[in-house]
């Protein structure tokens, strides 16, 4: 069986072969599995910057991999090997998802064959910028492009492409017959193209070889020259899908939330069903009871209304287009599953929430312990939705984010130990003659720079210009101004006044309590 990612099944049938119980992992076998995981790690970055042609080519080399380690004689029960498989899998199915449609007809049973190159030309013939590129920079650049090309032969260019490799006659103009690329594309020449990879539908190899018959010249100009990358000529994955959401409807994109909530829930938690619930701006998704996800639903929408009227905006807008997605888990490894799979990232223990942002959607993901103690389900959403809602209305900080979240949930519960305990936290940090804004606005880190962070929009919320301040804070912020000049401009207190009015505000504002 061919997939689409050209993955060797020898493994699978050696493993299925009569034989002893495999043993742990020689010292070899762990070195190779240690690579994987690195091809994991490069994988997950490619996929999270939504560079799809990178990360083909990535998952590529992660299943040949995998594969010669079960073909090795590595049990499919070792635990490092079933979690790359499993993220193996679940890749696939995004990428597959995220497949560039090449524009042309398609065969159907019974039908007639597509339309050949040479009827293509009469409308003009092949495009070298608009037809043949995409093809090539799509399906190519992974061996060939402009770092250490294979064989020498580097497509990042027209230029460079015109000049082949090392048998220099890859394309010969006018005759596709005696040009090595169109030969190995068609399977005429070994090996075929592209390398361990799906072989290119028959529209794809024609338009190449017509182009070659037509003279294999460049269209670019003036836009562009010989010189320009492809990169730059071909619109990537993430600029095609951007331009897709962009032009979408508000009914649309609510349309498209649901569908991908669902396929997120059936990717990381397939045995799990999720209750549902729809409110004005969010989509609700849960392992909890139907009736708390619709509370959580109700203190969703709630936190909005504060939120727009802190930041001066109408009380029926909302920060994202759509709606927001809100899941709702009810035990910790179903919160767990959904960030590894979807996400491709492990969540520290601590964590109990979090936001997400892609470019079809955005979501909030929240564990809301049973009896435990630690922050309620109720500021958990308030907490998330007022963070996705600071960092979708510009590129603020995230100790202005977090602190702004933290800040109103801690409105919503003031008994709580959790926040009762961060705000010790924060006194402890001011009164011990150090620099918080080191760690938490000049974004030299700090273990606790989140809750640093939620120390310094209380007290900024406690001045005069309240609510309205922090509104006018966020412009500086979202330029780049350092936290302490943007501090300065709006409440006017230079770095050491600050941190003196900030210890003072501590110091009263929160008493020495017992921790929980």
């Amino acid at each position: 069986m061919r997939t689409a990612f050209g993955v060797v099944l020898i493994g699978s049938f050696l493993l299925a072969l009569p034989g002893a119980e495999a043993g742990p992992p020689t010292a070899e076998q762990r070195e190779r599995l240690a690579e994987a995981t690195k091809l994991k790690s490069r994988l997950s970055v490619q996929l999270q910057r939504r560079r799809y042609d990178e990360a083909r080519t990535l998952l590529g080399q992660l299943a040949e991999t995998i594969d010669t380690l079960k073909a090795d004689g590595v049990s499919e029960k070792e635990p490092q090997l079933m979690q790359l498989q499993r993220f193996l899998d679940s890749q696939k199915k995004l990428l597959e998802k995220n497949e560039p449609k090449q524009s042309g007809p398609k065969e159907k049973p019974g039908g007639p064959p597509p339309a050949s190159g040479t009827e293509s030309a009469a409308s003009g013939g092949v495009s070298f910028v608009k037809d043949v590129a995409p093809i090539f920079a799509r399906n190519c650049m992974g061996c060939h492009g402009a770092n250490n090309p294979r064989s020498k032969f580097n497509l990042s260019m027209f230029k460079t492409l015109m000049q082949g490799g090392q048998r220099g006659d890859d394309i010969v103009a006018g005759k596709p017959d005696e040009s090595l690329l169109v030969l190995m594309l068609q399977g005429k020449e070994e090996p075929r193209m592209p390398r361990n990879g799906r072989k290119l539908r028959n529209e794809l190899i024609e338009k190449v070889e017509l182009w070659v018959k037509e003279g294999a010249k460049f269209d670019g100009a003036p836009q562009f020259t010989p010189e320009t990358p492809l990169a730059q000529i071909v619109p990537s994955a993430e600029q095609l899908l951007r331009a897709k959401v962009a032009a979408m409807s508000e009914s649309e994109l609510v349309d498209l939330h649901k569908s991908l909530a669902r396929e997120q829930w059936g990717t990381a938690n397939a045995s799990r069903t999720p209750a549902s619930a729809e409110t004005e701006h969010f989509l609700l998704y849960g392992t909890v009871d139907p009736p708390a996800l619709e509370q959580a639903g109700q203190w969703a929408e709630s936190t909005l209304k504060d939120l727009n009227r802190i930041f001066a905006r109408s009380p029926h807008d909302s920060a994202w287009r759509g709606k927001l997605t809100v899941h709702v888990f009810a035990d910790r490894h179903q919160y767990s599953e959904h960030a590894m799979m979807i996400e491709n990232r492990e969540l520290p223990e601590e964590v109990n929430g979090h936001h997400f942002q892609m470019i079809e959607t955005e979501y909030v993901a929240l564990y809301a312990p049973r009896g435990e103690s630690g922050k309620s389900l109720r500021a958990l959403v308030v907490e998330q939705v007022a963070g996705a809602y600071a960092a979708a209305l510009g590129d603020t900080p995230r100790w202005f984010n977090v602190g702004l979240g933290h800040y109103l949930a801690a409105r919503t519960d003031p008994k709580s130990d959790a926040y009762r305990d961060e705000r010790q936290d924060v006194r402890e940090a001011l009164v011990g003659g150090g620099d918080p804004l080191a760690g938490v606005a000049d974004g030299q880190g700090s273990a606790n720079a989140d809750v640093l962070g939620f120390g310094l929009v209380e007290f900024l919320m406690s001045q005069r210009q309240g609510e309205k301040g922090l509104a006018a804070l966020a412009t500086p912020m979202r330029q780049k101004t350092p936290a302490d000049k943007a501090i300065q401009a709006v409440y006017g207190l230079d770095r050491k006044a600050l941190l003196a009015a900030w210890a003072t505000y501590a110091t009263k504002r929160y008493p020495v309590a017992k921790r929980h």
